[in-house]
């Protein structure tokens, strides 16, 4: 499978379809196969599909942190460096959301349009309480240990109706054969517990669709509400029942969505 080697890293990617490049960043401690329903649809769509695992994640390597937001913005216009990719949409969901407002306060002339999606500007102390908290159950436990309990924040109360979803979910988890560790983990945390760019997002002037889920109990949607009255250029899309997680739980309904404001 691919690798390539990206500023003092190896970083895992995969590529799915033809036509204008699309890139997809994880959230917090998440790799590449939580967007693969999405690049199935979206590849059939006229799209150049490129999810990878971030730094610290995955089959990318996981060096000692602290990790930082531009550090990892790097890291995605260095691929796409390596990919030959002068432009793409950037979409990036949670701690992803961050790396990509870097994307658009740094690199604008290399993204096409920004999705962000269920993340924040500045971290709040609740969710670096949160933070702290999954760091110390990975250290004392494992990974499909921390899953079980943080499987209650990603989606909404109707995916534990299914019991067979949940169990389906889990078992997905727990058979990844390169799950996360503490030390790519806490490298992570370091970038949102100390992510600000309150005073940055005016600078934005790619197109972004702002999005949030009205049952996002990791990042309320206030949060998106502050980001897209900062953005010049940015619509904010606040969806019924939709969790943190949206685009796993319903990756159809999270595609319309892009391929609207992308094909806009």
């Amino acid at each position: 499978m691919p690798k390539v080697k990206l500023n003092d890293i190896h970083v895992y990617y995969e590529i799915y379809g033809e036509g204008t490049p699309i890139i997809f960043i994880s959230g917090l401690g998440g790799d590449h196969y939580a967007w693969l329903p999405v690049a199935e649809i979206l590849s059939q769509q006229h799209y150049q599909v490129i999810v990878f695992d971030n730094r610290g994640v995955g089959q990318t390597d996981i060096p000692q942190g602290p990790y930082t937001g531009k550090q990892m913005a790097a890291d995605t216009i260095a691929l796409m460096d390596a990919l030959k990719i002068d432009r793409a949409h950037i979409v990036g969901n949670s701690m992803g959301g961050m790396i990509t407002q870097y994307i658009g306060i740094h690199y604008p002339n290399r993204a096409i349009k920004l999705v962000l999606d269920s993340t924040i500007a500045k971290i709040s102390a609740r969710l670096k309480f949160f933070n702290s908290t999954i760091l110390q159950i990975l250290q004392q436990t494992d990974f499909p240990t921390l899953m079980q309990m943080i499987v209650l924040y990603m989606f909404t109360a109707n995916f534990f109706e299914d019991n067979a979803k949940v169990a389906n979910f889990l078992e997905l988890v727990a058979s990844n054969p390169y799950p996360l560790t503490a030390t790519g983990l806490q490298g992570q945390i370091n970038l949102c517990d100390n992510h600000d760019t309150t005073e940055q997002l005016s600078k934005i002037t790619n197109p972004c669709l702002v999005l949030a889920g009205d049952a996002d109990l990791l990042v309320p949607s206030t949060n998106s509400n502050q980001i897209a009255t900062s953005i010049p250029n940015a619509t904010l899309k606040i969806f019924s029942n939709a969790s943190h997680c949206w685009y796993i739980e319903d990756p159809a309904s999270y595609c319309k969505e892009l391929m609207a404001f992308l094909n806009s």
